[in-house]
């Protein structure tokens, strides 16, 4: 109850009324029973200094008594506010996260420049060159293109980095090169899906780009022996586990497995590059100019392999 017994008695309006009582109804029977009351309460007074014996009559006689005198109806206990149970709420949550919606995805692109020091037209004397250049520390990457059979050392993000580096050769060392620029247009799409998968889709992007800038700081510092080598290898096989939770990510959005070709077509370019790092991280190398080759030629791939697929989805 709201309130104690005391206010509900003390708020009893006493009756002045000289109306006939209604039927079945005695004003003896209620002065009898004030007549007790007065009688009761003189006994309990009587009886409070007396300890235990005061208690169980103000709690067994006194308290019965009053509560004939209540005429005021108990407050009705309140309704408790209505709450949904975690099953209903996993059940809502789920309607709003799994409810298809149109979005724009926007992926910045980006340019490299290869640094080729051979274009031939024969495969066999491109792979000659290529392996001369892997002994030496760098990629040996061919690029069939055109008919013509391209080599690189090496990429880089500016065209003034490739500049330098070619001039460098030139002066130091007497080796004509060329720079071959690669370039990556911006992606924008419009994708119809519930929007924790347009979220998973676009973080796909972000971490197989992450891992591309990552490996090209990791190369620069392996060659300026800034890091060692179990480092190096340690952090490839961290970008390896990126891109692979980011590849499990993206088979578990509709359309992956066939029905959608431009997310079917970005999970061989995550699966290519995975099994490339994976190889650095595991493989063994018999010395520095090996494993910076390997390196080399897996950030070119990478860049190459994306700038593949963004061209096959935007022309």
């Amino acid at each position: 109850m709201r309130y104690s017994r005391l206010n509900d008695y003390v708020g009893v309006k006493k009756r002045t009324t000289t109306t006939s009582p209604p039927a079945g109804s005695s004003s003896g029977g209620r002065t009898g029973k004030a007549l007790l009351a007065i009688i009761v309460i003189c006994v309990a007074a009587y009886f409070l200094s007396a300890g235990v014996i005061g208690n169980w009559v103000a709690s067994n006689v006194v308290m019965p008594v009053m509560s004939m005198f209540n005429t005021e109806k108990a407050a009705e206990p309140e309704s408790p506010l209505a709450t949904q149970s975690p099953a209903e709420e996993l059940q809502e949550n789920s309607a709003v996260s799994t409810k298809s919606v149109s979005q724009q995805i926007s992926i910045k692109g980006f340019n490299a420049y290869a640094l080729q020091l051979g274009a031939f037209s024969s495969a066999e004397n491109a792979s000659v060159e290529a392996n001369s250049m892997k002994a030496r520390g760098a990629a040996g990457y061919i690029l069939n293109d055109t008919g013509h059979h391209r080599v690189f050392a090496s990429i880089y993000n500016t065209n003034e980095e490739a500049k330098q580096v070619k001039e460098n050769l030139m002066s130091t060392e007497n080796i004509d090169s060329s720079i071959f620029a690669i370039e990556t247009g911006d992606l924008n799409m419009t994708v119809t899906a519930s929007e924790d998968k347009i979220a998973l889709i676009k973080q796909c992007f972000d971490d197989y780009l992450s891992v591309k800038d990552k490996l090209g700081a990791l190369i620069l510092a392996c060659d300026k022996k800034e890091k060692d080598y179990e480092t190096c290898k340690a952090e490839v096989l961290e970008m390896k586990d990126t891109l692979q939770k980011a590849l499990d990510s993206l088979s578990t959005i509709p359309g992956q497995n066939g029905s959608s070709e431009m997310l079917t077509s970005l999970g061989k370019v995550f699966e290519t590059s995975i099994a490339k790092l994976n190889d650095i991280a595991t493989g063994g190398y018999a010395d520095g100019p090996e494993f910076s080759s390997a390196l080399k030629y897996a950030e070119i791939e990478l860049i190459y392999a994306y700038s593949s697929f963004i061209q096959s989805v935007t022309k």
